[in-house]
């Protein structure tokens, strides 16, 4: 049943990925350099927000009502709209002190600093609609919909996919405001998806308050890690033309890789790691061995997989896509590493040690910056994903090594 599962949840994973890998190739191919540079690099700031927030809120979201379900509480109507106003309320706040902040730092990086200004303006509307969807999602994961909450991350993507393959002459400005449009679908799709799965539900109605948990510090964890990706796109920033679209379709094609083994076979074992506590210590070891090496065979054979697509669609693929597929089988390498950082990071906030995040941001932040100037300096443009390969290796090290000390005390703990 266990393996059922995880093979539905990795076909939605799979499936829901296939928009946003598409977009960057149909941009490039469609719009062209200028054009395509423009919307990526809006887009980025939208991704950026959405780990900030998205990323916090969802998980905090999947914790809080997890926890609620193992205790046969089910929180009524009223309580899951207090904690959904109280995300996108987090969201706004946020939203408006960082998107002008990322917009004016990116803008002096192109041609059209008003016109690119305008774009990333309406784009940066989605992260504010994604802390509604976010919440609404880990409320889906929670009551075990898992397969639904990660296919329809696809609905960020679809409509201006959609767009861009259909309108060639379409003006960025109406694909940014496409990807807004399509969170906000994403987040109406999930509420009525968990409205139907409460009605379903036999269990304690409560009205209870309830709010997003310890959410500052995984969000500002979560800011201090976007300047990993910030740094690398405005150091290409002034590199050759197509350079940042190169590095969008790497990056797309980890992440695709990435959000197959972390939606499809990571998340859905947040629920058992979350009883770590109440769990007896032979239990645990054996929970851990089993997870990890399906987590470590599903990354390796994901970055196998990578490089093999890479290496093959090369010889057969557009002019404007070869250099990012070169890329992308480069970033393969450390596909492993990421996917033991996304588990990491799920477990100290389990532990209740978020803390520790803003530490790992930093460090990861700093070696970045050190990384991407010395290699680009000896190996341009190529050298920044070489400093991202490096850097998630090293983070990936640190990571066990906090691990090894946060856990043994957690669990067990309620038990004993």
């Amino acid at each position: 049943m266990r393996g059922r599962a995880d093979i539905t949840t990795a076909v939605a994973a799979i499936v829901g990925s296939v928009p946003g890998l598409a977009l960057p190739f149909v941009l490039a191919t469609n719009l062209g350099g200028q054009r395509s540079d423009t919307f990526l690099l809006a887009l980025s700031i939208a991704v950026t927000m959405n780990s900030i927030l998205g990323a916090a809120i969802e998980v905090n979201a999947l914790a809080v009502f997890g926890r609620l379900l193992g205790e046969g509480v089910v929180p009524s109507a009223r309580s899951v709209a207090g904690f959904r106003l109280k995300s996108v309320g987090y969201g706004v706040a946020v939203s408006a002190v960082a998107a002008p902040l990322y917009i004016w730092f990116y803008s002096g990086q192109v041609d059209d600093p008003r016109f690119f200004a305008a774009v990333a303006a309406v784009i940066a509307l989605g992260p504010i609609v994604g802390s509604y969807s976010g919440a609404t999602s880990g409320q889906t994961v929670a009551m075990g919909r898992t397969a639904v909450a990660v296919l329809m991350q696809s609905f960020k993507s679809v409509i201006p996919l959609v767009l861009a393959a259909t309108v060639p002459t379409i003006t960025v400005i109406v694909l940014a405001a496409g990807f807004v449009v399509g969170e906000a679908v994403r987040g109406v799709v999930l509420s009525i998806v968990n409205a139907r799965a409460v009605d379903g539900l036999h269990a304690v109605r409560t009205t209870r308050t309830i709010a997003p948990d310890r959410i500052v510090w995984q969000s500002g964890s979560n800011v201090l890690a976007q300047g990993q990706p910030v740094t690398d796109r405005y150091i290409l920033g002034g590199a050759a033309a197509g350079s940042i679209t190169a590095y969008e379709l790497a990056d797309r094609v980890l992440q695709a890789a990435s959000q197959l083994v972390v939606m499809g076979l990571l998340i859905r074992r947040l629920s058992n790691w979350s009883r770590l506590r109440s769990m007896s210590r032979d239990d645990a070891a054996r929970m851990f061995r089993r997870d990890i090496r399906i987590l470590g065979l599903g990354s390796i054979l994901a970055s196998v997989g990578i490089v093999g697509v890479c290496v093959v669609g090369i010889n057969f693929a557009p002019s404007e896509w070869r250099l990012g597929l070169s890329w992308a089988a480069a970033l393969a390498v450390s596909l492993p590493p990421l996917v033991l950082g996304a588990a990491s990071t799920r477990l100290l906030v389990i532990a209740q040690r978020q803390k520790l995040l803003i530490w790992f941001s930093l460090a990861s932040v700093v070696a970045t910056v050190i990384l991407d100037i010395v290699l680009f300096g000896a190996l341009g443009p190529f050298g920044v994903i070489v400093a991202a390969v490096c850097v998630r290796s090293l983070m990936a090290v640190a990571y066990l090594l906090a691990l090894r000390r946060v856990l043994p005390p957690l669990i067990g703990s309620e038990v004993e």
